[in-house]
C-alpha cells in the first residue's frame, strides 16, 4: 500500500515536473532549437541567393537565443550584416558592422578580426563601385581610406603570416586610389553584392539627410587605437 501510494504520487508529480523543465532548462533548449531552426533555414536561403529572406532567418535566429548566448548573437550579427551587404544594403550592413567591432574589440579578438577584415573589404569595395559610378574623389576617397586604415591596424596586430595577407590588401587599395578609371573600368566586378548595390554615391547621401541607416565615420576610432594615417608602402604591383 505504501508503495502504491509512492508511485502514484511519484507519478502525480511528472505534470509538475515537465512544467518547472518546460519553463525553466526546457523553455532555453526550445529556444535554442528554434535558434537553431532559424540558422539552418538562414543558411539555406543564402545557398538559394535569397538574402533578403537570409537576413530574416538570422535575426530571428539572434531573437530565439538565451540572452546568455553572446558569443552566438555577435557571431549571427556578423553573418546578418554579411547577408544584407550580398543583398544590396551596403551602408546599413557597414553601419552594423562598425556596431559589432566597437562590441567586440575588447572582449573577442578572434571575433573583432574578423569583422575588421570585413569592414576592410566593404568600405574597399564601396570605394570601388562609387569610382564605377562616377563619384567625385571627395566621395569615394575616405570610403578606400577607411579601408587602408583598417587593413594596416589588421597588418600591425596579426601573426607574420596574416600580416603578410593584410599589407597586400592596403597595396590594393593604394592601387585602387591611383588606377586610372579606365584601368578600374576594364577589371570584373567586385561580386560583394548580388543584389543591388548601384547608386551608392547616392544613398550614401540620402543617408547623410536621415532618411535611412548613416554609416559611421570610424576614422577617429581607427586613429585613436593605433593604426597609421600615412599611406602604406605599396610598389602597385
Amino acid at each position: 500500500m505504501i508503495a502504491q501510494r509512492i508511485a502514484l504520487t511519484a507519478w502525480l508529480m511528472v505534470p509538475v515536473a515537465f512544467a518547472a523543465w518546460y519553463f525553466g532548462p526546457g523553455q532555453d533548449l526550445h529556444a535554442r532549437d528554434r535558434s537553431a531552426s532559424a540558422l539552418e533555414q538562414a543558411r539555406a536561403a543564402e545557398e538559394a541567393g535569397d538574402w533578403k529572406a537570409a537576413v530574416e532567418f538570422y535575426a530571428t535566429a539572434q531573437k530565439e537565443l538565451p540572452v546568455d548566448r553572446v558569443d552566438a548573437m555577435q557571431r549571427l550579427e556578423l553573418a546578418e550584416a554579411k547577408a544584407a551587404i550580398m543583398g544590396g544594403d551596403m551602408w546599413g550592413g557597414i553601419e552594423s558592422l562598425e556596431a559589432l567591432l566597437e562590441a567586440t574589440e575588447d572582449t573577442d579578438t578572434e571575433l573583432a578580426e574578423a569583422v575588421r577584415a570585413e569592414l576592410g573589404a566593404q568600405r574597399y569595395f564601396a570605394a570601388w563601385l562609387m569610382r564605377l559610378e562616377g563619384s567625385g574623389v571627395e566621395d569615394w576617397r575616405p570610403e578606400a581610406e577607411l579601408a587602408r586604415q583598417h587593413f594596416r591596424m589588421l597588418a600591425e596586430q596579426s601573426d607574420a603570416e596574416a600580416a603578410e595577407a593584410y599589407k597586400r590588401n592596403v597595396e590594393a587599395v593604394v592601387r585602387l586610389e591611383e588606377m586610372d578609371l579606365s584601368e578600374l573600368m576594364a577589371l570584373p566586378l567586385p561580386k560583394n553584392c548580388s543584389g543591388n548595390c548601384e547608386n551608392l554615391t547616392q544613398s550614401k547621401s540620402k543617408c547623410k539627410g536621415g532618411n535611412c541607416k548613416k554609416p559611421g565615420d570610424g576614422r577617429k576610432k581607427i586613429i585613436k587605437d593605433g593604426a597609421g594615417t600615412t599611406r602604406a608602402e605599396g610598389n602597385g604591383s
